[in-house]
């Protein structure tokens, strides 16, 4: 049922609520969070703007979304599948400059493809060779530099080049990067600043269309209640 938190000014709070609130209302200090067991509620249907039980939606099964790995995909039904957390991170699959890796890739791919389901690329996590700030400490993966933009935009055009080249056919959206303020504190999933992440959308838009020109390319995903500020408080 609904969960209501009174939240200290400037607190930095953790996204990581579960279960994750469907619909939010924030009144001053206080937030009001309701899950899906409040789905049919009137707070809900007055938010919406119409009631399920009387006004039943049907939705594109490529709502019904998903982020699985391939040795389950195949007994999932679901319209679209994403990358992140599953496989094929960029720093796994270019470990070294000129060198790229399928890591099951074109596997995952495939499966998602026999399912008739759209596929998203999630673009995340820099490679150490590659990053701006090769040093710092990634408190989420334990990857050194993955959180940071590259230290140069061709290593990304050459890594775009690749994968668009080998998988592009299959690959239907390129979401760039994952949650870039995931927290407020010192552990989001990108470091780096809001014009930094704006020249890498440009770049990965640019090469990816080069080579697919029907491909398309977007983010950010949004993270629950962080995410309601994230460019503001990136700033």
């Amino acid at each position: 049922m609904s969960t209501i938190l009174t939240i200290p000014t400037n607190a930095n709070f953790d996204a990581n609520i579960n279960p994750k609130p469907l619909y939010s209302v924030l009144s001053g200090s206080t937030l009001v969070q309701y899950n899906y067991d409040d789905l049919f509620l009137s707070p809900i249907p007055a938010g919406l703007g119409t009631n399920l039980l009387s006004n039943p939606i049907t939705l594109s099964r490529n709502f019904a979304g998903l982020h699985i790995e391939s040795k389950y995909a195949q007994s999932v039904n679901f319209g679209i599948n994403r990358t992140h957390d599953v496989i094929a991170k960029w720093y796994s699959s270019n470990p070294s400059r000129g060198v790229f890796i399928d890591n099951g890739l074109g596997a995952w791919l495939d499966i998602c493809k026999a399912k008739g389901a759209e596929t998203v690329y999630t673009l995340y996590g820099c490679p150490t060779w590659a990053s701006a700030r090769p040093t710092e400490s990634d408190p989420l993966y334990g990857q050194l530099g993955s959180r940071a933009e590259p230290s140069d935009m061709t290593y990304l055009v050459e890594f775009v080049t690749w994968l668009i080249t080998n998988y592009g056919q299959k690959i239907d959206y390129i979401e760039v990067w994952n949650e870039p303020l995931y927290s407020t504190a010192n552990n989001s999933f990108f470091s780096g600043t809001v014009a930094k992440m704006a020249e890498m959308y440009r770049v990965v838009n640019q090469t990816a269309k080069s080579i697919n020109s029907s491909i398309k390319v977007g983010g950010h995903p949004d993270n629950s209640l962080i995410s309601r500020d994230n460019y503001r408080d990136w700033e």
